[in-house]
């Protein structure tokens, strides 16, 4: 008896499972206000919205609505943008960095390279 439950259940589980996966939920949309946005490409836009649709943004529309996050007064950078640099690194051959044991002279042209 106890079996025949921990099966039914399993049964069930699966059967939700299954249900669950055949049955996807449309994306959620969002729309961002925003005053300025960087694309990442150079451009600046302002006084715009952002509609995102699941996990991608779709539209650069300043008529969009209704807004779920109002972010009028700041700056928004949509994804993810690496803005940093460590310019006193310089790696050697054997992909290591080379800077622990040179001389400050050394450093120094490399560190002006790589600015």
């Amino acid at each position: 008896m106890h079996i025949a439950r921990i099966l039914a259940c399993v049964v069930i589980l699966c059967i939700s499972i299954h249900t669950q996966s055949q049955t996807p939920a449309p994306p959620r949309r969002i729309v961002i206000a925003a005053s300025t946005i960087l694309d990442g490409k150079g451009n600046v836009i302002k006084n715009t919205r952002i509609v995102i649709e699941g996990s991608r943004i779709v539209a650069i529309d300043p008529k969009a609505s209704p807004v779920d996050y109002d972010l009028r007064g700041l700056t928004v950078l949509p994804g993810w943008i690496d803005a940093h640099a460590h310019i006193t690194w310089s790696f050697g051959k054997d992909g290591k960095n080379v800077g622990a044991g040179e001389t400050t002279q050394d450093a120094t042209y490399r560190t002006a390279a790589n600015a």
